[in-house]
């Protein structure tokens, strides 16, 4: 083969291959901000899921709950079955993420204090024991 022959087949097998890798980046890239938009999904997803948490345990115990006071008190006693199945939903909508303990303790504690995030657990476990049902376990 002619020098110039073989220098124009190289030329175009090193861009094909150029190519190929810049089209490989393009979709690492797409996926990792793919991967990154869903995982600030799932934490504002869980932010307002334990807000909901803490709204409802204060109805339901009829006292503060990590800082909040409870609001709706029209029949604390006959609402209580609806405030502990909706607390019931919010936490299977955080187990449902399969997060580890360690993954939603970061995300709380970027929003709650680590206080507030212990006295909702312990709150959990007062609901519980009023509604004379296992303790909800956050935490799975």
């Amino acid at each position: 083969m002619q020098p110039a022959l073989n220098a124009t087949i190289n030329f175009e097998l090193s861009n094909d291959l150029f190519i190929k890798n810049c089209l490989r980046a393009v979709h690492r890239f797409k996926l990792t901000t793919t991967v990154f938009i869903l995982a600030q999904k799932v934490k504002k997803k869980v932010k307002g899921l334990f807000q909901q948490i803490i709204i409802h345990l204060a109805r339901l115990l009829s006292e503060p709950v990590a800082g909040k006071p409870p609001h709706h008190q029209d029949n604390p006693e006959r609402d209580r079955p609806n405030w502990w199945q909706e607390i019931k939903t919010f936490v299977t909508q955080i187990q449902a993420e399969n997060l580890s303990e360690a993954q939603l303790r970061k995300i709380l504690e970027d929003a709650f204090s680590v206080e507030e995030i212990d006295a909702v657990i312990e709150a959990l476990r007062q609901a519980s024991d009023i509604m004379g049902e296992p303790p909800l376990n956050l935490f799975q």
